[in-house]
């Protein structure tokens, strides 16, 4: 008491205290007058010379004022310390005593913490920030375009430009810098030095637009992206370290990347990824690689950049976003006129210009990883919230059976403040501890959920871990408080007399209230993510077992990367002996060839136009795949009426096209679609006809409609692509003919060395990646949530029982039953089970249709897994109660008596 009030006892002494002070001066005064005096001066002389001495007095009031001030606060500070520290030491003595209580509560902060701080950096990375290392970022923008596409009859937005002229692109005045970025990335796995990763083939003013500074060496530049121009090459941070151990000699090294010598001019800064988040190896001027990788064809490049790019702006310091959405619409609208994506194809006149922020995800294509991230953030906040309800719990708990010694020490002269700090202290040094933990939670699961969110995101960004850490402590420290304020509360609403009244045997109603809506609070939020846990579960399940039409467990994939400089015959020379020998493997039914990867990019989704049946509406555009006449055979797709391609199929054999049976019923209705024709872009000649009827597949997608594909011969494309695939399909699992596989490849050709070769099912996987991510961390923390709940109502029976000890060693004494005593924790649990299941199941059936869309052919409000939830949180519960209600029975009124 004394310590809190001395300094307003000061305030109220100081006029007694600069009496006392006046009254010193004084002394100390005549004291000097007197000995001057005795000295041999008069006593005027005497005075004055004292004066003279001693100066002004009220500056030495001042300076005595503020030295007793300085005394008094280093004194104060002195005795708070020492009661600091005598609290800190009596609360670890205290936790000390409970070592079961303090790890429960550290390892339940460290969960509900450590969860969000891993959300935290996924979001952090994916959300917020912008990518590293670009200065200026707020000022980039992307621009798209929305328009009706060449590929179909539908308006959408497209984050890639096709025949555009960068020149004059640059000169919207609204734009002060333009910058373009190829939309693929290249693969990098071939080549003698078998550097395996992604390439990007930029303009050659990206570094200057971003702003970039090379970690070594330098950057090329605008003069050396041109046709012809000298190939460099700038490698990642972690290709440096990783391929050429940090050696500072990589510059001017030169390195075959699989699209001929490049030179390395420089390395990247740590983290840099360009304008995405994926993970880039190698940067590569646009115009040098563009041409290498269309086989020498330079018309693309020369002027016009046929192929699709993304385009990067900086907006001009004195024009508005609206200002340059404007401009850039009206140039793409004049250009677009003259100049067609696809030449003789008429092109959208109504397109308009869409000005993006850096941040892919904050944009109109924000990829579905993006929605769910954001959900899978709120079912983390939710376990945090289920954590300190928990602990919430015990704490109020553990303060019921300690009533009778605070109320002791209330009693004999405590403070109601002081109690209160214990509380809060206590919780602080267990939530900071729990901090800890979380962040051995967040070092280790936040690379493991970035890693199934987001397989090829570059997560070593500078800064991340600085923030990450910051978050964490900062929720260590709320998460303490918020979990100490309703126990804090509860000793406020002590009353000392009361508790030592009825000797601490009993709870207050509000001490009873508080804890059964605590534990039904968690048993509810427990049951919502468990829900959804089990609609995405149920999800992944109908999407395994989706009926593809194709057999990719069956079927191997290899990418052969021959030499560089080989002539187009050359190498279709070595593709055909290689299927020629790859045929005649032993497990090997058939092989054939393709454009590119079923479930990959190489399909073209175009608009067909039907000489002699009904026009296919938007949204229903089929997609072409180029195949030889052994696809259908290896990829497990039954002809159903017709036939297949034929050896006449040729490039200059007679045009002929497989249809889906989807896109026949759709076209030509129960008609026969044999000898029927159509016409598309890109594709030759008035009419192709139908030859035949394919079996549905889904090789582009997995949810919507059935997809609709027509096929056509590989030979009679127009370009002949240079990059294509080799499809196997095996009696066993394709993996074990991996190696002889890559031994034939490598025969033919050394560079096959690091060919890709991979099962189809691979391929699929990407696909499926939104279900199985969903159910996967919503059943860890459903599960994660469920046994904090069963905790928190464990404990709460087990603190419960304990503090009915009386009651119940009563109730045995007046003849009550074993059965009896048992129903009573039962019924005890049930019931808050209860509550906190039809309260879950109230939130979760109006919160499922918000995840509809993430959903696969399930149900938001599936009864089936509503009734599953309801019945497996109940479950927990009765599990929950056993150990309590068996100490229950186990009461001997004897001992309970003689005990109180």
């Amino acid at each position: 008491m004394s310590e809190r009030f001395a300094g307003i006892r000061r305030v109220f002494r100081l006029g007694k205290w600069r009496r006392e002070l006046d009254d010193e001066l004084a002394f100390h005064h005549e004291s000097t007058v007197a000995d001057l005096v005795r000295s041999g001066l008069s006593p005027a002389e005497a005075e004055a010379e004292a004066r003279r001495r001693f100066g002004e007095a009220e500056r030495y009031r001042r300076e005595l004022e503020t030295i007793d001030r300085r005394k008094a606060w280093i004194e104060s500070l002195d005795r708070r310390v020492d009661i600091a520290f005598a609290s800190v030491r009596y609360a670890f003595r205290r936790l000390s005593r409970a070592p079961l209580f303090s790890a429960g509560i550290i390892a339940t902060f460290g969960l509900g913490i450590g969860g969000n701080a891993v959300m935290f950096t996924i979001l952090d990375r994916t959300l917020f920030s912008p990518p590293a290392h670009v200065l200026e970022p707020e000022q980039v923008r992307r621009l798209m375009i929305d328009e009706i596409a060449f590929t179909s009859a539908s308006r959408q937005v497209a984050d890639e430009i096709r025949n555009l002229d960068f020149v004059e692109l640059s000169r919207i005045p609204a734009f002060a810098s333009v910058a373009a970025v190829a939309k693929s990335t290249i693969s990098l796995n071939e080549g003698p030095d078998e550097l395996m990763g992604q390439g990007q083939a930029v303009s050659g003013n990206f570094f200057e637009f971003l702003r970039v500074r090379p970690a070594l060496g330098s950057f090329f530049g605008q003069e050396d992206d041109r046709v012809g121009g000298q190939p460099l090459a700038v490698i990642s941070y972690s290709l440096w370290q990783s391929q050429f151990g940090a050696d500072p000699g990589v510059v001017g090294r030169i390195l075959d990347f699989g699209l001929g010598p490049y030179t390395v001019v420089g390395v990247a800064p740590q983290g840099f990824t360009g304008v995405d988040l994926r993970r880039i190896d190698v940067w590569l001027p646009m115009r040098v690689a563009g041409v290498q990788l269309m086989d020498g064809e330079t018309d693309c490049f020369e002027g016009r950049l046929c192929i699709a790019v993304q385009v990067l702006t900086r907006l001009a310091s004195n024009y508005s976003e609206s200002q340059a959405d404007a401009q850039a619409t009206a140039y793409l609208r004049a250009d677009r006129a003259e100049n067609p994506p696809i030449p003789g194809y008429p092109a959208d006149l109504e397109s308009r210009a869409v000005l993006a922020p850096l941040q892919i995800s904050r944009g109109p294509l924000a990829p579905e990883e993006s929605r769910l991230a954001l959900w899978l953030a709120g079912i983390s906040l939710i376990v945090l919230i289920v954590a300190c309800s928990n602990i919430a719990n015990l704490l109020i708990s553990r303060h019921v059976c300690e009533r009778r010694e605070s109320a002791i020490r209330l009693a004999i002269g405590s403070s109601r403040s002081r109690l209160v700090g214990q509380v809060l202290l206590e919780s602080s040094i267990l939530a900071a501890f729990g901090g800890l933990a979380a962040l051995l939670v967040a070092t280790w699961g936040g690379s493991i959920f970035g890693a199934l969110l987001l397989p090829d995101v570059e997560w070593s960004v500078p800064g991340s871990v600085a923030r990450t850490v910051t978050l964490t402590l900062l929720l260590a420290l709320i998460a303490g408080l918020f979990a100490a304020m309703l126990p804090a509360w509860q000793f406020l609403r002590t009353s000392a007399g009361e508790v030592l009244k009825d000797g601490g045997r009993t709870m207050s109603p509000w001490s009873t209230r508080v804890r059964g809506s605590l534990t039904a609070l968690q048993a509810a939020l427990s049951v919502v993510l468990l829900v959804g846990a089990g609609l995405f579960a149920r999800s992944f399940g109908n999407v395994r077992s989706l009926d593809l039409g194709i057999e990719p467990d069956r079927v191997l994939l290899a990418t052969p990367s021959f030499s560089d400089g080989i002539t187009q015959g050359e190498d279709d020379q070595l593709l055909a002996e290689a299927m020629e020998r790859l045929q005649r493997l032993p497990g090997v039914e058939t092989a054939s060839r393709d454009i590119g990867a079923p479930f990959g990019a190489a399909q073209y989704i175009l608009r067909v136009i039907p000489v002699d049946g009904d026009t296919l509406p938007a949204g229903l555009e089929p997609r072409l795949h180029y195949v030889d006449q052994d696809y259908f055979a290896t990829m497990g797709l039954q002809v159903r009426h017709g036939r297949g391609f034929g050896r006449e199929h040729t490039a200059t054999g007679p045009g002929a096209v497989v249809v889906s049976e989807s896109m026949a019923r759709v076209m030509w209705g129960e008609e026969n679609p044999i000898g029927r024709c159509l016409q598309a872009p890109m594709i030759a000649g008035p009419c192709i006809e139908v030859i035949g009827v394919v079996e549905d597949s889904r090789e582009t997608s997995l949810d919507g409609t059935q997809p609709l594909h027509f096929y056509r011969p590989a030979e009679q494309k127009r370009v002949t692509p240079r990059f294509r695939v080799i499809l196997l399909k095996t009696a066993g699992p394709p993996i074990e003919i991996v190696p002889d596989v890559r031994g034939i490849l490598t025969e033919l050709d050394p560079a096959n060395q690091s060919a890709e070769i991979l099962p189809l099912s691979t391929y699929f996987g990407p696909l499926t990646r939104t279900w199985r991510l969903g159910a996967t961390v919503f059943s860890i923390f459903g599960m994660l949530a469920l046994i904090v709940a069963g905790i928190g109502l464990y404990s709460a029976l087990a603190y419960g029982v304990t503090q009915r000890r009386f009651e119940l060693g009563i109730r045995a004494a007046l003849g009550a039953r074993r059965k009896q005593l048992l129903s009573i924790v039962v019924r005890e649990v049930v019931g808050l089970a209860s509550i906190g299941v039809l309260a879950g199941l109230t939130c979760a059936y109006l919160l499922a249709p918000r995840i509809d869309a993430l959903l696969f052919d399930v149900a938001p409000r599936d009864p089936l897994t509503l009734a599953s939830v309801a019945f497996a949180l109940l479950l927990v519960g009765i599990l929950a109660s056993t150990i309590p209600a068996f100490r229950a029975v186990r009461v001997d009124p004897a001992v309970v008596l003689r005990a109180d």
